[in-house]
Order: structure tokens, then sequence, then C-alpha cells
């Protein structure tokens, strides 16, 4: 995938984008000479939405991009910036290359790959799901817990704390990406796991609003 620079931005998927950067970045198309770049991010299910203002929900967001295929999710890692979870790849490139895709009502917004792989951190003794557990299950409860929208501060210790009144603890791995925070915990029993969704989705921690959902394993 690279991008393509001139007035406005576009974004092409080739079989060969090098050999296409090599060939036309710097050429003039209509007036305008081309300034290719490689998309950031590299080609999956996820994409980084940016520059959406507070007007536009989350159901805004699903609405605007559900024409394009099923979006399992909505995951606003800052407040001008959400990340989209397609089911396919197919429906986050159909998105990504999508002119009307940029626009919510009226206002622009920008689209690339989320970035990956994220850096993580991660107990010995871990055993739950990955960052693919992302596509999460919140309708089954399992003993692992996926939280979102974690300061940069956190860390194991923190976890600890928070989560270890509800029960035993079997393994923390926190996901760090440019954008966002996001942790799994590991329980050793799903009753727990329940008992600290149920009192802690929602709450506040260092003025964020966690988000807590059970994830896949």
């Amino acid at each position: 995938m690279i991008y393509f620079h001139c007035a406005s931005s576009l974004s092409i998927l080739f079989q060969d984008a090098a050999l296409a950067k090599k060939d036309l970045n710097g050429q003039m198309l209509r007036g305008n000479r081309l300034n290719i770049s490689f998309s950031k991010g590299q080609p999956g299910k996820i994409l980084l939405a940016r520059n959406i203002t507070r007007k536009i929900s989350d159901a805004d967001l699903i609405e605007h991009f559900d024409r394009f295929g099923h979006v399992d999710r909505i995951d606003r890692i800052e407040p001008d910036q959400a990340l989209i979870f397609f089911e396919h790849k197919k429906e986050a490139m159909m998105a990504l290359i999508s002119n009307p895709a940029k626009s919510i009502r009226g206002h622009a917004i920008t689209l690339e790959y989320a970035q990956g792989p994220p850096a993580i951190e991660k107990s010995n003794n871990f055993s739950g799901g990955s960052y693919e557990s992302g596509d999460k299950d919140d309708s089954i409860p399992t003993r692992h817990l996926w939280l979102g929208n974690f300061p940069s501060t956190v860390n194991e210790h923190s976890l600890r704390s928070l989560f270890g009144k509800f029960g035993t603890i079997d393994g923390i791995k926190i996901v760090r990406e440019k954008k966002g925070v996001f942790a799994f915990v590991d329980f050793h029993h799903t009753g727990a796991a329940k008992q600290a969704r149920q009192a802690m989705n929602g709450s506040k921690f260092h003025g964020r609003t966690l988000v807590i959902r059970f994830a896949k394993v």
C-alpha cells in the first residue's frame, strides 16, 4: 500500500508498490507533482481514523463505515482518533481507498492502516489472548479481560493493585501503541473476571474512563 499526495491524498494498493513508487514519484499529474510514500501500517482489518470531531459519536462511526462491511467495534483511543475494527481485511481496504469514507457529515477525516505489531509487556505466566483478542466476543464470559483507554503510565503493579481484589490473577499483558494503551488481565476463575468487569467497567482511572470486555481465548 502506498499513498499519493498532491492537492489531496489517495491510497492505492499495488501488487508491486516499490516499483510504482520508483517510477511515479515526482511525476506531474494535471499540473500537480506527485509525492508518493509508503503507508505506515500493514494491510489488515483495523483502520486508524484521525481528525474526528467530538460531535461524531461511536454510533456515527459505525453507521458511516458499515457501508463497506461489518464493523465489529470502534475503539476511541484519543478524542480525535479511533480504531475501526472490520470483520474482514477486504472491507477495511475498501473503506481506505474510498473517497466517501474520508468525510463524515461534511467533516474531512484521514484513514490509514493501524500500526503494528504493537509493543507488548507481559508477565511470564500469562496464558490469555493476544493482540488479536481485539476481535473479542463480549457476549461470552471468560476468565480473560480486555482493558482499554489506559494512560501511558499504567504498569503491571498498578493493574494487580486495581484488579487483584476480585480474585487470583494468573497473568497480565500490556499492549502499548503510539496512540493508545491496552491490557489483558488473566484471572484464575471466570467468576472473578465477571465480578471485575461488572465493578470496574466505566469507572475512572487516572482521569480516564475504563472500557472492559471479555477477551477471546
